[in-house]
This record gives C-alpha cells, structure tokens and sequence, in this order.
C-alpha cells in the first residue's frame, strides 16, 4: 500500500507510485497532473492516484513561500526566465543593435568604391555594394583582418528590402587577445530581420561575449497594424539560449506554437477609437489569446507557458522539475514591456 500524500507548506508531496492529480474542492478544477508535489494556495484538495484508484482528501492551511530548488528553472526565477525568453523572442536592444552594428573601424557610405581595403595591422576586407531584387545595402568579406588587437574573418552583409533592415552573416567572428591568449568576442551565421513590429531570426547562431549566446534561431515576433486596419501580434519558432555574462547564466532552450491573437479591422478600429493610426496607446494591453511556449533546461526542469486560458489578460505557467510540479495563472502585463519591445519603431 502506497503512503499518503505529505503536506509541507503550501506543497502537497506524494510518492512516485502512479499517475497523480491534484484537484481543488469543491470545484474540482485540476492544479497539477505531473511530478511529485505540487505548491497551491491554502484550500481543499483531493490527491487521486489514477493507477490505483486511491483519493486522498487534502487541507492545505499554509501560504509559505516556497524555497527554490537547486533545478535550472524553479519556482523562484521561472518569471525572470520567461522575461529572458520573451526579450530574444521579440529582440530587445542589447543583442538586436549588437547584431546591426557593422565593425567600428569600417568607414563607409554610398560614395565609397567597392574593392578590396587594408586592415590596420594586417589582411584586408572587400566591400561590395548590394544591388539586387532582393534590396540594396552592402556586403563585406574579411580576410585575416586585424585591427589592433582585435582579428576579423567571415563575411557579412546588410540590406534593407521592402521597408526591413536585413543582417546575414556566413561565419563571421571576432576574436580579440589577451595576455591568456586569443578569446572569442562576437561571432554571427545567419540571417535576421526587423522593421516597424516585426522582428525575426533564420538559422541564427549568434554569440556576444558581452551578452549571450543563441544557437539554432529560427524564430519571429510581430506586433503590427496591417495597411487593412487590423491589429495582430505573434509569437513563433525555436532557439536554444545561454547568458554568458553571468556565471550563474540560464542555459535553455524555447519553443513557441501558435502563439497569436488577430483583430479585425472593426475591432482594431473600436480599440483605436480618434488615435493615430500608429498611435500604440489603445493596443497597450493586448496579449497572444491562444498558443504555447515550452522552455526546458539541460537538466531536465521544463515550464509550459498556456495563452488559452478565455481571458486574453491571463497566461496558465506550468512548471517541472525533479523537486515540484506546479501550475498557476499570471497575467501577461508582467511582461508587458518584453512584449513591446522599441524594434525600429515597433508598435508598443
């Protein structure tokens, strides 16, 4: 015979001897449905073990704070790791002008002669001018460039097409010395595109020594108002992310499905009411209705964010991991700012 559900706090804890849900009484709404424990508010519950049929009829009395564990996404920073999530999602300024910035030392305009031109110290870089159907920029290939202290290879280029600003890397990185020998500082492979609301990343493996690292980005963000009259925002794709300027860093890895709310031209109108037409102010508060991001760490710990709750102010978060499983509902104004992140005028 199986032990009885413990409570601990505000934590009700079982062995891990079948199938097990938490429901809260009397409405017997399910809380959790997955791991071990489960942290709820002070109530009724009901325990049923699934496999062996067992209902265990529970009074939590306790609102204690729970104590974190020791797993990479806990119960006490999975709201900063969604912050951390929704920042690369939408692209906020630390990485998405880090990636739009050419290097430093490269003086040019429309007027400059494409060809080849000499680094500093050593090699070389070839500017081209980029003409084509595609958008008209700029591209450079560098060659064993060194600046000072700092060598340069890999090629870049930078365009706008059809009102977006377009970054692409091919191998591009930039090392630097030091006194333990040469350490990489930035590097970029892929491509990625922002404009007015809009941002987003193909096949990007981006790496900042002063910021971060994302690895396999496939991934968009949008936040618009179409030449229609109608309001969407979207939340789309994958990458795998790692804080590098920290020694406590996240190492995760995101996916995001669906995750999107439209409006139409009627409702968007009501909504704007005698604003500008780009005027954000009245779309302030309008959050994805439908759709999930899943985060999950190395070791295991995952949390699943639920926009299909029926009420477009509210997120179900869902958290796993080996110490406590546990759900709740947040509102997406905690995120408010990540969600309307300034990308090139971006509608916020």
């Amino acid at each position: 015979m199986s032990a009885a559900p413990i409570v601990n706090g505000n934590r009700i804890n079982w062995p891990v001897d079948g199938w097990h849900q938490v429901q809260a009484v009397p409405g017997y709404e399910s809380i959790c449905t997955v791991g071990s424990s489960c942290v709820v508010e002070p109530g009724n519950y009901v325990v049923i073990n699934h496999v062996s049929g067992t209902r265990t009829d529970v009074l939590v009395e306790s609102n204690d704070p729970v104590v974190p564990s020791t797993a990479t996404i806990n119960s006490g920073n999975y709201k900063e790791i969604i912050s951390t999530v929704l920042q690369v999602f939408t692209g906020i300024p630390e990485y998405t002008d880090d990636l739009y910035a050419l290097p430093n030392f490269i003086e040019f305009d429309d007027d400059t002669a494409p060809g080849v031109h000499y680094c500093r110290s050593a090699g070389s870089y070839t500017i081209d001018n980029y003409n084509t159907t595609r958008g008209n920029g700029h591209g450079f290939v560098f060659d064993e460039c060194l600046v000072n202290a700092s060598l340069m290879e890999g090629s870049l280029t930078s365009y706008d097409f059809l009102g977006s600003e377009i970054v692409e890397g091919d191998s591009f990185s930039e090392s630097s010395a030091s006194r333990y020998g040469p350490y990489l500082t930035y590097s970029v492979s892929g491509s990625t595109s922002r404009a007015q609301g809009q941002w987003s990343a193909q096949a990007l493996d981006y790496f900042s020594h002063a910021f971060a690292q994302i690895e396999n980005g496939d991934y968009s963000w949008s936040r618009v108002v179409s030449s229609g009259g109608a309001f969407s925002t979207a939340i789309e794709g994958t990458f795998s992310y790692q804080e590098v300027y920290t020694h406590n860093g996240t190492d995760t890895s995101a996916e995001a499905v669906d995750m999107f709310i439209q409006l139409s031209p009627t409702e968007t109108s009501e909504l704007q009411g005698d604003y500008d037409y780009l005027d954000a102010t009245p779309f302030k508060n309008v959050f994805p209705d439908q759709g999930t991001i899943e985060i999950t760490a190395k070791d295991g710990s995952r949390l699943l964010m639920n926009a299909a709750t029926g009420d477009m102010s509210t997120v179900s978060v869902s958290l796993e991991n080996d110490d406590v499983s546990f759900s709740t509902l947040e509102n997406w104004a905690d995120w408010s700012s990540e969600l309307r992140t300034n990308v090139v005028g971006a509608t916020r």
